[in-house]
């Protein structure tokens, strides 16, 4: 009875794995979400436990204390929503396809398939740069200090 009831779970997650591995090993552009949604997991949870060390410091002055948490919170919960939200939308054709065809050209009427290649190569290396350096270098804090500021005000005062 009990093997029956494990196989009937077991089975569709096995099914779903090996689809899963498939598609992976098939698709670039699989792979490429799953790393961005990794960066943006990677990051909440990084976050949530700098929160938590934050908050069981002993050293740290209350004020300083406050704003440091709240800063972390906002950038737990902004970090992924911009990072995996403009990171996936980098991976459109749409943005793609003017920048392809300008880099790209003299490839385009010869040889067909080392443009296909070239392209889904600039949208997986402009997605993943323009999610982990310039989306969480240079545009996040320009969010997340104002939200954190914000948050110390209205509910750490």
């Amino acid at each position: 009875m009990k093997l029956n009831s494990i196989k009937k779970v077991s089975e569709p997650l096995i099914l779903n794995m090996q689809n899963h591995i498939e598609k992976s090993r098939l698709n670039d552009e699989h792979n490429v979400k799953i790393i961005i949604l990794s960066m943006g997991a990677l990051d909440f949870y990084e976050n949530i436990i700098d929160f938590k060390n934050v908050n069981k410091n002993k050293e740290l002055p209350q004020e300083q204390k406050k704003y440091i948490e709240s800063y972390k919170i906002s950038n737990a919960v902004l970090s992924p929503l911009i990072q995996v939200g403009f990171g996936l939308l980098m991976l459109k054709t749409k943005i793609h396809n003017p920048l392809s065809k300008l880099l790209f050209r003299k490839y385009e009427k010869t040889n067909p398939a080392l443009f296909k290649d070239c392209k889904l190569g600039l949208m997986v290396f402009t997605s993943l740069i323009f999610a982990a350096l310039i989306l969480k270098r240079l545009v996040l804090p320009m969010f997340v200090n104002p939200a954190a500021s914000y948050l110390k005000e209205k509910f750490c005062d």
